[in-house]
């Protein structure tokens, strides 16, 4: 098992507004003044902010979404996106939020989960005489003592996707603030590998 290459580990919903994110400010209240890497949107930038990396991470907003990449998938690089999520909301901390969101991305070999699928095979072996099945899934909703856990199991080509999404409500940054101290994305990613450890047997 492995983590996928490229997801958004934090995703905060809110009214944001685009137009404060310029370069001079993303290098001054969040990246501590490092040169910041600014990248155009070509597909429809109407709906997208402009995306700037600095110090390993990424992040753009995408109509309502301020959403954060992790050019490396490791603790350091979860701590930055913590650190630069919270000086966002203490900047605008008048932004009116909704939601976030952790999100955690693995994928695995079909053969490594043998047996242990076995609704998803049932199931293709009664839908391929209708037509030709591309893709399997499963989507659960789980309710935890924090937050809601959409967890979507994915199988296709060869290949099993087990997407986490931790999705917690919030009204305003400081509500974000006060939680993500205890929800935070390398918490997160460890409770998803327990969780594929125990059901699965699978390990990074």
């Amino acid at each position: 098992m492995k983590l996928v290459d490229n997801y958004m580990p934090l995703v905060i919903v809110g009214a944001w507004n685009k137009a404060i994110f310029t370069p001079q400010w993303v290098s001054e209240f969040v990246f501590n003044k490092a040169e910041v890497q600014v990248q155009f949107p070509i597909d429809d930038f109407t709906r997208s902010s402009m995306r700037f990396s600095a110090n390993g991470i990424a992040f753009n907003i995408f109509e309502q979404r301020l959403q954060f990449n992790a050019l490396r998938q490791d603790g350091d690089t979860y701590e930055s996106i913590g650190e630069a999520a919270l000086k966002i909301c203490r900047m605008l901390c008048h932004t009116p939020l909704t939601s976030f969101g952790i999100n955690h991305v693995f994928e695995c070999a079909e053969e490594e989960v043998k047996g242990k699928l076995a609704f998803l095979d049932l199931l293709n072996a009664e839908i391929n005489p209708i037509g030709a099945v591309n893709g399997l899934g499963l989507q659960y909703l789980i309710q935890l003592e924090d937050c809601e856990l959409n967890l979507n199991i994915r199988k296709g080509d060869g290949i099993i996707k087990f997407d986490f999404n931790y999705n917690h409500p919030i009204i305003s940054p400081n509500t974000f603030a006060s939680c993500f101290e205890s929800a935070n994305i390398l918490a997160k990613k460890i409770e998803s590998e327990r969780l594929l450890e125990n059901i699965f047997g699978l390990t990074l």
